[in-house]
């Protein structure tokens, strides 16, 4: 997921291969929901309005692949053994991938806990 600037969209990529349904049902709603979470079991589900969409980039690819790295990183750090730990991340290599770009109007608490599913201010 990357975060612009203008701190109101975000843009997430999806595999090519899985990209139709989701575009399809984003031209016929354009409504987007999207779940995130954290090694650490921080979670968060962001609401919004469907954009945009392009084919992924380079620059894409290279956040795709530093994220992929963070979160081995992470699992090796939790204990986890490499033969674990490196498959974790191969389901994170969308390419080609295609990047859709929504603005986000709500944000939910997802992290197990008393204040789960709670809209965030």
């Amino acid at each position: 997921m990357i975060a612009h600037a203008d701190r109101e969209t975000v843009t997430f990529i999806v595999p090519e291969g899985r990209s139709a349904r989701i575009l399809s049902d984003l031209q016929d709603n354009g409504r987007v929901a999207l779940a995130i979470a954290l090694a650490s079991h921080e979670a968060y589900q962001l609401k919004g309005t469907y954009l945009s969409s392009r084919p992924a980039g380079d620059e894409d690819i290279a956040l795709q692949e530093a994220y992929r790295a963070n979160l081995y990183a992470a699992a090796r750090q939790a204990g986890f053994p490499d033969e674990i730990a490196r498959p974790l991340t191969l389901g994170f290599a969308y390419r080609p991938g295609v990047a859709i770009t929504f603005r986000v109007e709500e944000i939910f608490l997802q992290t197990p806990g008393p204040g789960a599913g709670n809209k965030m201010a």
